[in-house]
């Protein structure tokens, strides 16, 4: 087998693979990335209902819906904007304050006063978003709809991916997430095309939730269920630690 990058599609040399840490660092153009040994190598993971993501089911769709898979106060990009809206609610106020105690000499200081409520009305929303969306995942027998709902965000335009272009639903842990080696992992679910490209079902989750949404629609489809060997193509033996005799120190594939 020989390893390709998730990236740039470069191949991969046996020194820069941890079979270990089932990572891999692209030489050409320096992405890190996990990968899956092939299905007879491995047991499938399965993962438990999680609560707060809810399931319903039927003969006709199959819809997955849920608000965020972490916590807000573990969410980066929360906790930035909610420090933005801290900041320009205060400098909203003093700028407006400034306005009022002399309007008729202040024009300057009206238009950076509205200014600066503008962006801060934006901040809200935009933790409004976070807050109360959900993400929304339809599944028939001819697509796959992914949205957020109800509020509206023009950055997040609902998408399908036809079914009929899908040979399985597969996870990876984000390049973020293992460069950073975040203490709760994140990943990115992904639509494995039959022509070896893939579209993005949801990102940025964690692994519970990746690896239940990944086996639900798999399963609803009726998909290969299989390891993520997407990256994996046919080019000799594979070898690790596990499956065979060990003849490097430092644990890595042999290719």
């Amino acid at each position: 087998m020989q390893l390709t990058c998730q990236n740039c599609g470069e191949p991969i040399p046996s020194d820069n693979i941890n079979i270990q840490q089932m990572t891999a660092v692209c030489p050409a153009c320096h992405a890190v990335f996990q990968f899956d040994l092939p299905a007879d190598k491995i047991k499938r993971r399965k993962v438990k209902h999680p609560p707060k993501l809810s399931v319903q089911e039927s003969d006709e769709r199959l819809n997955l819906a849920f608000r965020t898979s972490f916590r807000l106060i573990q969410n980066e990009a929360f906790l930035a904007t909610a420090m933005m809206s801290v900041v320009f609610t205060f400098l909203s106020l003093m700028v407006g304050s400034k306005y009022l105690s002399a309007p008729s000499n202040s024009p300057a200081t009206l238009v950076l006063a509205v200014g600066f409520g503008l962006v801060t009305l934006s901040t809200y929303y935009m933790l409004a978003l976070a807050t109360f969306n959900k993400t929304h995942i339809e599944v028939d027998d001819e697509r796959i709809h992914m949205s957020r709902k109800p509020l509206p965000a023009i950055w997040n335009q609902p998408q399908d991916i036809n079914v009929s272009s899908i040979e399985r639903i597969s996870y990876v842990e984000t390049p973020a997430s293992i460069r950073e080696g975040y203490d709760m992992p994140r990943y990115n679910v992904w639509a494995e095309t039959v022509d070896g490209g893939r579209k993005v079902v949801v990102s940025d989750v964690i692994d519970d939730y990746a690896i239940f949404i990944a086996q639900q629609i798999n399963e609803y489809l009726g998909l290969d269920a299989g390891a993520d060997i997407s990256r994996l193509v046919d080019n000799g033996e594979i070898v690790d630690e596990t499956f065979a005799p060990q003849t490097d120190s430092d644990h890595r594939l042999s290719i």
